[in-house]
């Protein structure tokens, strides 16, 4: 049987704290996480050029 999750907790704002059945804890980035997501959103997510990116994050791209 596979693990499965236990307990999911937010770390720090950007990281997810997972404990797993087998007794495993780990904690994840958000974009661990994202660029192992199939679902078509963070699909998307990963193809958005480096300029939408930065503008996501509120910096400027200096040509």
């Amino acid at each position: 049987m596979s693990p499965h999750p236990l307990t999911l907790a937010l770390s720090a704002p950007n990281r997810l704290r997972i404990e797993w059945s087998d007794g495993l804890r780990r904690e994840y980035g958000c974009r661990e996480l994202r660029d192992a997501c199939p679902c078509a959103t963070c699909r998307e997510q990963r193809k958005a050029a480096p300029a939408e990116l930065l503008h996501e994050l509120g910096q400027e791209v200096t040509p």
